[in-house]
Order: structure tokens, then C-alpha cells, then sequence
């Protein structure tokens, strides 16, 4: 699947394949605007599907670019080259942060921004922006991808404020929960943020590169934009770390948690051990079988023991509970 946009300045307008042909064979191959025109070039935007995605088809880009930009990729970047930029955007996918992600590949030079993806992200994006005719600013190769990226990461705080409500969610349920669950919540929770922390610092450092425009492919008011979405980026990866720092907390208070009922448990087998050890001691003093143990051959010698046995665990209790032990 491939689609071709054309870009004249003020819109983006959509080629069908018959229209492509002609342009084709009227140009003889080139691109060259109608007499009269001030930019002699058009501009193309070209959309391709990750599936089948050949970078040998397209010559003008340089064999050793395009092995660099159809690359395995598993993290966001982008490099500039003399002519032109290219970058590769590892988006995760909201549903498995973890385990699956999207990935939008992207060539611009002065006359095309190639994209090639492997979801419709960028196909709606398009489609989207070439039913919008009128615009404030011109539209050019830069801005095009600008907005692009803009989009990829535009409901992205929306995503984020869901996902702070999760983890108060897993607060308010942590006192009932049990204790393996919640640390295997909270331990997911942890690193989906963590993910989520990499990509947006990764898309920062994509804007910043694009600011940069150490090529001079971008006029200043489109590098500019790049500022914009750079800082953007910046305040979403600002947003996750606060949201990682909330999960530690939720982190501590488990543990602060676990720590008290095993204080508990530790303070009734003490309370217990402390009680039976007095008992203890009669048992093993009078156990030990001696022959001249005058208590032994008293008849009166159990009552006695069993009275003293029951007055200490009396005392020991009345004492633990005056000093609120229990």
C-alpha cells in the first residue's frame, strides 16, 4: 500500500494513481510545476506500508541512508545528513506499553517527506490533513512532519491523566488488596512508566536534532516548531516521572504496610513466648526428677503449682495490657 500526496504550498492534496501516471508521463519523469509558478518544483509526500517496504525502489535516496533508515529499530532517533534527515519513531502501543509498539519511519529532503508505517496512523493523519483547505501559515515539507509528530503525541496527557487515575485506583485499593497482587501492580505500573519515560525523552531529543537543522533543509520559522514540540515532549516525559515518583510512593507505602503486620505477627509471638516462658521454667525445674524434691511427695504440691502457674499468666497479662502492649 502507498499513497502520494501533493503539496503546492497552501494545502495538501491527495494523488489518485491515475493521476500519479500522468504527472509521470507530462513531466517526463520530473516534477516540475506548470509556467508561471514561483517554486519550480512540486513537493510530494509519500505514505508507504511497513509490509513490503522497499527502499531500493526509491533512488533518491542514497544506499547507505536508506539501509540506516529502514534499520531494526527498537528506540525513537533521528540523524541529519548533509541533504536531507531521517528518524524512526518507536511509538508504544497503549494497550500493551511493554510488549508491542508502532513504528513510523521518516525521510525529508527538500522536495519529499517519505513516511513508512506500520499502522494507519499516519494514513488518518493525512487523510486529515488534506481536508483542511484553508490554513494561517504555508504549508511545507517541515510542517507537514512537525504535525505529524505533534499528532502522534497529542493525547498523550489525556493517556497520562488516565493512567494517574489507575495508580490512585491502586491506592485506594491497597489496604484490601492482597499483598502479592499489589506489588505485581505496582511493579507493572513502574515500568510501563519507566517505557513510557524512555520514549518521551526520546521524542525530545528527535525535536531538538530537528531545531538544530544543521543541513539548512528548514526555513527558521518551521525549524522553530521543532522548539515547540521538543518542550512538549519534555512536559509529558516531566508528567511520567511524577507519575513514577507516585508509584515508588505507593511502592513504600506497601512496604510500610507488609512492615506493620509482620510487626504484628512479631508482637504476638512475643506476647505468647513471654507468657509461656515463666511456665516453662516450673515445668523444666520440677521435671528434672531429684530424688529428695520434698514438693513432690506433698499432696498439696499441684493445687500449689497449678495456682502459681495461673497467678503468673494473670500478672504477666494485667502488666502487657497496662503498658498497652496489646
Amino acid at each position: 500500500m502507498s499513497e502520494r500526496y501533493l503539496l503546492n504550498g497552501e494545502m495538501l492534496v491527495r494523488l489518485e494513481a491515475g493521476e500519479k501516471d500522468a504527472m509521470r508521463q507530462n513531466t517526463g519523469g520530473k516534477t516540475a510545476l506548470p509556467k508561471g509558478e514561483s517554486n519550480p518544483y512540486f513537493q510530494f509526500v509519500d505514505l508507504y506500508s511497513a509490509d513490503g517496504f522497499n527502499v531500493e525502489s526509491l533512488p533518491f535516496i542514497p544506499a547507505n541512508i536508506g539501509d540506516r533508515m529502514v534499520a531494526p529499530a527498537t528506540a525513537s532517533h533521528s540523524e541529519a545528513f548533509a541533504d536531507c534527515s531521517i528518524g524512526v519513531v518507536v511509538r508504544p502501543d497503549r494497550g500493551d506499553l511493554l510488549h508491542s509498539a508502532f513504528t513510523v519511519r521518516f525521510f525529508i529532503d527538500d522536495r519529499r517527506l517519505v513516511l513508512v508505517d506500520d499502522s494507519d496512523a499516519c494514513s488518518r493523519f493525512l487523510k486529515t490533513l488534506s481536508r483542511q483547505k484553508k490554513r494561517r501559515e504555508p504549508l511545507t515539507l517541515g510542517r507537514v512532519l512537525f504535525l505529524l509528530l505533534e499528532d502522534l503525541i497529542k493525547e498523550d496527557a489525556e493517556f497520562l491523566e488516565e493512567f494517574e487515575q489507575r495508580i490512585e485506583r491502586v491506592e485506594e485499593q491497597l489496604m484490601s488488596m492482597d499483598q502479592n497482587d499489589a506489588t505485581r501492580i505496582i511493579n507493572l505500573v513502574s515500568r510501563e512508566l519507566l517505557r513510557l519515560g524512555y520514549y518521551y525523552e526520546q521524542m525530545e531529543d528527535t525535536g531538538e536534532l530537528l531545531l538544530s537543522n544543521e543541513n539548512d533543509l528548514l526555513n527558521d520559522r518551521d525549524a522553530n516548531l521543532y522548539g515547540l514540540f521538543s518542550r512538549h515532549a519534555n512536559r509529558l516525559y516531566d508528567r511520567t516521572r511524577a507519575l513514577k515518583e507516585y508509584a515508588i510512593q505507593l511502592f513504600d507505602l506497601q512496604q510500610n504496610q507488609l512492615d506493620v503486620k509482620q510487626n504484628e505477627t512479631m508482637k504476638v509471638l512475643t506476647v505468647v513466648t513471654s507468657i509461656f516462658v515463666p511456665l516453662t521454667l516450673l515445668t523444666s525445674w520440677y521435671g528434672m526428677n531429684f530424688q529428695y524434691m520434698p514438693e513432690l511427695a506433698s499432696p498439696i504440691a499441684y493445687p500449689l503449682v497449678l495456682v502459681a502457674c495461673v497467678a503468673i499468666v494473670v500478672a504477666e497479662i494485667a502488666y502487657m495490657r497496662h503498658r498497652n502492649w496489646f
